[in-house]
């Protein structure tokens, strides 16, 4: 994904997450959302923070830069728009992105290079500011819809993008925070718009890499792109989902409670 298709999916994602506020009726937004502790209304003053604070630099001290997207941090945004009444909200989301999109119109810059705005100061590069973003966004776009019953997006290039990136920490999720002993494999069969299939195994170094010739792996895991991302965001627990699970059912469990990535 290319610096600009990154800020097309991001912009394409914003642009259906305000049309989508923008429909929905008072009470809808006082409804919990899987992010946890958030509502409807917080999650959106999220977004909108975020969104002006790279914008337009406001919040960002670089004396006081973060080295990690904390939820302290991200409360902050949240808390100071506790009492903003909900079509505020969406105009601040709204503003900020068409100001963002603006500023990122034909962008020409390294990769990896340090932007000069990023959410707290950290220090992240322009590759993977763009892509947490869209990331971040998508995520949250989800948690409304499940909030509020509103289903969509998920054949999106942000929704895409989202399932590649959760799909690159698998080798983490085992090698790392499973660690089962050399020759484990495991193979997700994911289903959906961009669903894929892919089986990591530990090696004798007890590195977790990718592997085509595994014909019958330790474990199997299938389940679609809801239940996938779902998982991998941190929103639900794998016995809140709809997941198959084949070969050893304690590795698997393992496995599953590892998975999230983001908080």
């Amino acid at each position: 994904m290319t610096l600009q298709d990154s800020v097309d999916a991001w912009h394409d994602c914003a642009t259906r997450v305000v049309a989508l506020l923008r429909t929905l009726p008072a009470d809808a937004w006082d409804e919990p959302t899987d992010c946890p502790r958030w509502t409807v209304h917080d999650v959106a003053a999220h977004l909108a923070s975020i969104e002006t604070e790279i914008a337009s630099g406001v919040g960002t001290e670089p004396d006081k830069a973060i080295s990690d997207v904390t939820d302290e941090y991200t409360q902050e945004g949240v808390d100071a728009r506790s009492g903003v009444p909900h079509a505020e909200v969406v105009d601040e989301l709204e503003r900020a992105v068409e100001a963002r999109r603006a500023q990122l119109d034909e962008l020409d810059v390294d990769p990896d290079a340090t932007p000069e705005r990023t959410p707290g100061g950290i220090g992240w590069s322009w590759k993977r500011l763009l892509s947490n973003r869209v990331v971040d966004l998508w995520v949250h776009e989800q948690d409304i819809r499940e909030a509020v019953d509103a289903p969509g997006g998920t054949d999106s290039a942000a929704a895409a993008h989202t399932v590649r990136v959760f799909g690159t920490a698998l080798p983490y999720v085992l090698g790392k925070r499973v660690a089962p002993p050399p020759g484990t494999s495991v193979r997700w069969v994911v289903s959906g718009e961009v669903g894929f299939d892919v089986t990591i195994r530990i090696g004798e170094d007890g590195r977790a890499h990718p592997a085509d010739d595994v014909a019958d792996p330790t474990t199997r895991l299938d389940l679609d792109e809801r239940a996938f991302t779902r998982l991998a965001a941190g929103r639900r627990s794998a016995a809140d989902l709809a997941i198959g699970v084949g070969g050893d059912a304690a590795l698997a469990r393992r496995v599953l409670d590892a998975m999230s990535v983001i908080g």
